[in-house]
């Protein structure tokens, strides 16, 4: 009796081993899996009946097996890699190209998953902008996740090179200043009695177990 295995792709890469399609297989078949991203994504992970049933042995990994007792389902996730946020953006982008850009860096950390790169162009952010955030609101704040590597100083969309990248001559901020009221102070001290200040973020990044 042969058990049955179909091989799946989603777009950003291909299984290479054993390849799209069906194949089969003597019951207890241990058989190579191999998925490989195109240029621009990265593997992600296996899904499907044979991860449900734990008889793939590393779901997380692009080279691993699958040991085949039943008709089995497996379907090969990629992710694109880079995502980008420019603030003169035009709302609605999906991050996918500069042009594309998502407006608010709150909105690609919302979706970043491991693996993912988050290229920031110039320009001034804030923790409560974004869809997930309400306008205002001092507890917000830019969750850092693991995994996700974020990079700013790009000088991004109206160049003929966005991805040109100098932190000093295209400085990009995080900024817990959410009217954009505040003024330089003479000291320190100062700051306790500047009332521009009370409605500022309570934290502007926050990072646990990154």
């Amino acid at each position: 009796i042969n058990s049955a295995a179909k091989q799946l792709y989603m777009s950003g890469g291909q299984v290479t081993a054993p390849g799209q399609g069906t194949y089969h297989y003597a019951p207890d078949t241990k058989v190579s899996l191999v998925a490989a991203p195109a240029a621009g994504y990265h593997f992600l992970r296996w899904t499907g009946t044979a991860v449900d049933a734990g008889r793939v042995a590393d779901p997380g990994a692009a080279q691993t097996t699958v040991t085949v007792d039943a008709h089995y389902t497996l379907l090969a996730n990629f992710l694109r890699t880079r995502m980008y946020v420019d603030a003169r953006s035009p709302a609605g982008g999906d991050g996918s190209t500069w042009p594309k850009a998502y407006t608010y860096l709150q909105d690609a950390l919302d979706v970043a998953q491991t693996g993912n790169e988050i290229c920031v162009a110039q320009g001034t952010y804030r923790p409560d902008q974004g869809k997930s955030v309400t306008a205002g609101d001092r507890t917000a704040t830019f969750d850092l996740k693991s995994g996700v590597r974020l990079k700013g100083g790009f000088f991004g969309i109206g160049s003929s090179d966005p991805n040109a990248r100098d932190i000093v001559a295209y400085p990009t901020l995080l900024s817990g200043d959410l009217k954009g009221d505040d003024r330089a102070v003479q000291a320190l001290y100062d700051l306790y009695s500047d009332l521009r200040r009370t409605d500022n973020s309570l934290h502007i990044v926050t990072a646990w177990d990154v």
